[in-house]
């Protein structure tokens, strides 16, 4: 995601870290982000018929608007 569309930027500690090499359940993140859940709704609004293409757009989209009604501060 471009950064001068959005505010927020991803938190450093997302589920995603999880996939990293040395990361443990115990070190890695105990809860989900707002940041890990804005991507999984819009993971789950895209439709599974379109192109991979369309698809990171749908979702890229999506992620902006659900980012858009975080909080400031958080």
């Amino acid at each position: 995601m471009p950064a001068d569309q959005s505010e927020k930027d991803p938190p450093r500690s997302t589920v995603l870290s999880l996939f990293n090499a040395g990361v443990t359940a115990e070190s890695g993140p105990q809860s989900l982000t707002w940041w890990d859940l804005a991507f999984l709704k819009s993971l789950n609004l895209v439709r599974d018929d379109q192109y991979a293409s369309a698809q990171r757009a749908a979702i890229r989209d999506q992620m902006l608007k659900e980012i858009a009604k975080v909080p400031s501060g958080e």
